[in-house]
């Protein structure tokens, strides 16, 4: 990170290319006729110390104070259920929402469009 930089200008545009991929995804499949194969995995940043849960944890408050209410954290419960061979030294973890496409039919989609669009 740059000296003087802080995250908020990189969640910020994190946060808003997140609020802005569906309408892409749909607008891509209308007007380039592409299914770029829009979905989202959710990334876990897992706790196995107290100093990383406090460090998620004042990442998660970060996100809220900032608006961005799609992250939470899971306790060692909600991860067991879900991965049920997790450590089970694992204190909990972040929950942070991530979408993905796929990257070859993205890239021909805004081709595709952008030719329907008369480029």
């Amino acid at each position: 990170m740059p000296e003087g930089e802080s995250l908020a200008r990189f969640q910020d545009l994190y946060w808003s290319s997140y609020f802005r991929m569906a309408d892409l995804a749909k607008d891509l499949k209308e007007k380039g006729k592409v299914d770029i194969e829009y979905g989202s995995v959710p990334m876990i940043l897992a706790s196995f110390s107290e100093r990383s849960e406090q460090a998620y944890k004042a990442m998660l408050s970060n996100f809220i104070k900032n608006g961005h209410f799609e992250s939470e954290w899971l306790d060692s419960n909600d991860l067991n259920s879900i991965f049920p061979g997790i450590n089970p030294k694992v204190r909990g973890g972040l929950c942070i929402p991530q979408l993905q496409v796929e990257p070859y039919k993205y890239t021909l989609g805004l081709g595709m469009a952008a030719e329907e669009m008369g480029a």
